[in-house]
């Protein structure tokens, strides 16, 4: 369980990442989807 716990959250840590980059390369700033989550 540890592991798969620590495996989703690395997945959700590479996908928030890749999100916030796509963010900064998008000339418009749209709301994280993920921005309950998140907090």
């Amino acid at each position: 369980e540890r592991l798969r716990n620590s495996a989703c959250a690395v997945s959700e840590g590479c996908t928030l990442l890749s999100q916030a980059l796509r963010e900064r390369s998008s000339p418009r700033t749209l709301p994280p989807v993920n921005s309950n989550s998140v907090n």
